[in-house]
């Protein structure tokens, strides 16, 4: 578990190295819609890969992925539901990120036809081409772990929870920026036309008996974890004009809890598929209403995976704080890590975590009780408060540092000089690093 764990926190830790650098490009600021898109719309490719990687895991363990005829049909029939999913859920995401950026006067004045268009195109063309790299990736780890003896919930979750959000976040940069220089009808079309093959692929995934109360039950969940982490995205948006090396640390943060959650979440729905019929509790968790201790200390099985994730986190963070730290000259971008920082950010990660896995024992264990299969509900809901409770803890922790006048914020103050012009999108460590000294 320990080394795809690793390896799913690099991709997160890079994907605040990329966020860090590519809001600052001009299609970002010409579009603060896209900002505020990008927390909901990494869960929403989170979501809709991680629920994958769940259900295939399911399977595996099941046995159901040990023969040919059953990796052909499973693997093609969800394939067909994630090809639906992306297109419709993307141009959900978008005019999620519309409907909330008329809240503030700063974002509801920058709304226009052009911007709704690349909001929208760019939403969809990037869901699809995130979430179909993405599934392949997923697709072969269950496939290779089932074949060396390990168990594939505690891999293939992070891998897709991680790794994907450096890759979606790359795409949507750049595909927006692609876009930005296209006609508004060249939009309009690819827009049409995306959302056209979304029935055919629903149509496909339905005939298959494996994925057919997928893509009949399958999106409530995910469609209500997308309007759950909007609020997060504003309160994202805004910390970013304030606190602009947040983004550095805000994908680790969410990506290493959604990480940590979606395992023990995997690992639960796998034990109740092979123990109990759905509606009927096992007699070793007959309650999914439970106390804080027994989700953390109690002798059960499950119990004993969250202490063991709990003990995890504290050394993880640091190991990829001190990371960040040694790179910031490679990617030229700068942080300060001081006791204060690296104190309140090590509480925000906890409490998160702590959050995260006691919502998750009651909602899968719920969703089992209500014969709801946890792979299509709980993961999403889980992954959306990770990155809720991500945002809104680092937006206070960044906000508290301010306020004893740390130097971990200082940098957020002298924004007009940390870029050699307004378009220069390269950070100038040095600059700030000659700032800092005059404190």
């Amino acid at each position: 578990m320990l080394i795809p764990f690793l390896i799913a926190g690099i991709g997160s830790m890079f994907a605040g190295i990329v966020l860090n650098s590519v809001t600052q490009w001009p299609v970002f600021k010409a579009v603060p819609q896209i900002s505020i898109m990008v927390s909901a719309f990494l869960g929403l490719i989170g979501n809709i890969e991680t629920t994958l990687a769940s259900r295939l895991s399911t399977k595996a363990n099941l046995g159901r992925l040990d023969d040919w005829n059953g990796i052909r049909e499973i693997i093609s029939a969800n394939f067909m539901v994630i090809q639906c999913q992306s297109s419709t859920v993307g141009l959900f995401a978008a005019l999620c990120s519309l409907a909330v950026s008329t809240i503030r006067k700063k974002t509801r004045d920058k709304i226009n036809w052009d911007s709704i268009l690349l909001l929208c195109s760019t939403s969809i063309v990037t869901s699809i081409i995130s979430n179909t790299i993405i599934a392949f990736m997923i697709i072969m780890v269950v496939l290779l772990a089932r074949r060396l003896r390990i168990n594939p919930d505690n891999i293939s979750t992070p891998v897709a929870a991680s790794m994907g959000d450096v890759c979606t976040i790359a795409i949507l940069a750049y595909v927006s920026r692609f876009l930005n220089e296209l006609s508004g009808m060249f939009k309009i079309t690819l827009i049409l036309g995306t959302l056209s093959l979304a029935p055919i692929f629903g149509f496909c995934a339905r005939q298959s008996r494996w994925t057919r109360s997928v893509i009949l039950t399958g999106w409530t969940a995910i469609l209500g974890a997308v309007m759950i982490e909007q609020p997060g995205g504003v309160v994202m948006e805004s910390a970013f004009d304030q606190y602009k090396v947040m983004s550095t640390f805000q994908p680790l943060v969410n990506g290493i809890g959604s990480n940590l959650v979606g395992i023990q979440t995997s690992r639960m729905s796998t034990f109740l598929h092979s123990t109990a019929p759905k509606g009927q509790l096992p007699a070793t968790n007959p309650n999914y209403l439970v106390s804080p201790m027994f989700v953390f200390f109690s002798k059960d099985t499950h119990a004993r995976m969250a202490r063991l994730l709990m003990m995890v986190i504290v050394p993880t963070h640091l190991f990829y704080m001190a990371l960040i730290y040694l790179l910031q000259n490679t990617f030229d971008f700068a942080v300060v890590l001081t006791f204060p920082f690296i104190s309140v950010y090590l509480i925000a990660v906890i409490l998160q975590l702590i959050f995260l896995l006691y919502l998750a024992y009651i909602s899968v264990f719920w969703a089992w009780k209500h014969r709801i299969n946890p792979d299509n509900s709980a993961i999403p809901f889980t992954s959306a408060l990770a990155d809720v409770f991500g945002n809104c803890l680092m937006a206070l922790a960044f906000t508290f540092l301010k306020s004893i006048n740390d130097a971990a914020s200082r940098i957020e103050e002298h924004n007009e000089d940390w870029y050699d012009s307004p378009m220069d999108s390269g950070f100038n460590s040095s600059r700030y690093r000659k700032m800092l000294s005059t404190y």
